[in-house]
């Protein structure tokens, strides 16, 4: 690893650019939740070819590890977990993997096929990822309890998966 950049939430600028093998990690001191993506820059030459993104970290103004890439942690194949806990009351977790880099959607859908929400609708790179839902729609609202659909598409693929929800 030549060096890193750190990104936050969905921001396209790195909030950190690090090339000392030395600095393994970034403190971040804006508070709140936020996501961040961690990718290495592999060229020697100082040019921008980034590695595979890190595993989605989640922190509240907390530390970010940076880790040198391994090309043996990249998924073979796409795969889209059930969510958990199943059945869940005010949140749960979907866990997907993607091969390669790719256009990214992650919907979620009543029993009459209406779309509530988009959890992701943008390019990830390949990796594992985790997005939770708090059973709400795409306006804020709680929506009822009841069965639920996911669906991840990507590329060709396309999967769905059944959760519930109670309250």
């Amino acid at each position: 690893m030549v060096g890193f950049k750190v990104y936050r939430d969905d921001s396209p600028t790195p909030v950190v650019r690090g090339t000392d093998p030395a600095q393994r990690k970034y403190c971040d001191e804006i508070m709140g939740e936020h996501f961040y993506f961690v990718r290495a820059y592999l060229a020697q030459d100082g040019t921008d070819k980034d590695g595979p993104p890190s595993t989605t970290a989640r922190g509240y103004g907390h530390t970010v590890g940076i880790q040198d890439g391994d090309p043996s942690n990249i998924p073979t194949s796409h795969t889209l977990s059930q969510n958990y806990p199943n059945p869940f009351n005010s949140g749960t977790e979907i866990r997907f993997a993607l091969p390669t880099s790719g256009y990214v959607t992650l919907t979620v859908f009543d029993v009459l096929g209406r779309e509530v929400t988009r959890l992701v609708d943008q390019d990830l790179g390949p990796g594992v990822e985790s997005v939770s839902w708090d059973g709400t729609d795409a306006g804020g609202r709680s929506v009822p309890s009841g069965v639920y659909f996911y669906r991840l598409t990507t590329g060709s693929f396309s999967e769905n998966k059944k959760m519930v929800l109670l309250k």
